[in-house]
């Protein structure tokens, strides 16, 4: 009977055992696993204050951080200014209105020559042995001043209106419409946008730039064309207004406000900052730079100057200088978990 307990004893301590080997094996299974995972505990970084971070090599390879040179790049100084797309409907009217006043004009000046000649062609007869009776010349003179003065209100007609569209639009978009331009049937068809951009007055160059990229309300950067300067200007920006125009490509839509960026002043050198390295914390704009093989450093920079691939610095960050491109934002939620502005330096994972 002894001999049964302690063999039942004996057994339950065997599996006992093979259960925690077997738990044990499992478990360091995952922990292996959670080596792919960059929040792992594996995962080691070290916070040294002041925006500076630490992480080896395989920590950066897991938290997919990817890296790239900043190469050298000039550009004009830019100014901001804000515009509208503006609605084409007005235009529009005003385009078949010169289209239906130029034809009446035409309408009645063929109506004058055929009314001049017939005057002219009665009054000789009835000059010549009068051949015509005086009523027959009464009646051709009779039309002839009719159409002359038809033809008068006609010409006068598509004047004024050539005036109100030029007061509204400008000498270049009146010429389009005057010419029968290929341009204003792109925009009568919706192929083409007109947008006003207005400069403050402080800052208004004497000559407009030819091109002003656009940013729109997602963040795209497209370009923008010269037009003419505006008659009028946004009663909302007290300044100078110029018409430009943008495909229509369906970015942006009549009404929409769209902030510019007008090239002003000699060019000047600096690097592009791409969109993908921006970081957002406290309302200010950083990237992370990379100083050495594991140190990574946050550096602010300005956003006042946006370029069609991200944003143009000058002076804070060089040209051959590598920062984060990819995995940027880790890094911050990374040094936020340590705390702002920690008092030592703070680990994650085994020494």
């Amino acid at each position: 009977m002894n001999i049964r307990k302690i063999a039942a004893v004996i057994s339950l301590i065997a599996v006992v055992f093979l259960a925690g080997m077997w738990v044990s094996k499992f478990l360091g299974g995952s922990s292996k696993d959670s080596g792919d995972n960059p929040t792992a505990s594996k995962v080691r970084m070290v916070k040294h204050g002041n925006g500076e971070l630490s992480l080896d090599k395989e920590t950066q390879n897991q938290s997919g951080i990817v890296t790239k040179k900043l190469s050298a790049f000039s550009s004009k100084a830019k100014v901001k200014a804000f515009g509208q797309v503006l609605d084409a409907q007005s235009l529009i009217e005003l385009t078949n209105s010169y289209a239906t006043a130029e034809a009446d004009v035409q309408k009645s000046s063929a109506r004058l020559g055929v009314s001049r000649k017939e005057y002219n062609r009665v009054k000789a007869l009835f000059e010549y042995n009068k051949n015509v009776s005086e009523k027959d010349l009464q009646s051709a003179e009779a039309n002839y001043i009719s159409d002359k003065a038809d033809n008068r209100a006609a010409t006068a007609n598509l004047f004024g209106l050539k005036g109100e569209i030029r007061q509204q639009w400008g000498s270049v978009i009146t010429n389009w419409i005057s010419n029968s331009s290929g341009m204003i049937s792109e925009i009568v068809d919706h192929k083409v946008l007109i947008l006003q951009i207005t400069v403050p007055l402080e800052i208004s160059g004497s000559e407009p730039p030819q091109i002003a990229d656009l940013q729109t309300p997602s963040g795209k950067i497209i370009e923008a064309n010269l037009v003419s300067r505006s008659p009028k200007t946004d009663p909302r920006v007290q300044g100078i207004s110029y018409f430009y125009r943008i495909p229509a490509d369906g970015v942006l839509s009549s009404g929409m406000n769209v902030v510019a960026y007008l090239p002003e002043g000699k060019k000047v050198e600096g690097v592009v900052i791409p969109d993908s390295a921006v970081v957002w914390w406290n309302g200010n704009a950083w990237v992370y730079v990379k100083e050495d093989q594991n140190k990574f450093v946050r550096q602010e920079i300005s956003t006042s100057d946006r370029v069609r691939r991200g944003w143009f610095v000058s002076g804070v960050m060089m040209p051959g200088d590598e920062i984060v491109v990819k995995g940027a934002q880790l890094l911050l939620s990374s040094e936020e978990s340590f705390g702002q502005e920690p008092k030592s330096q703070a680990k994650i994972g085994p020494d």
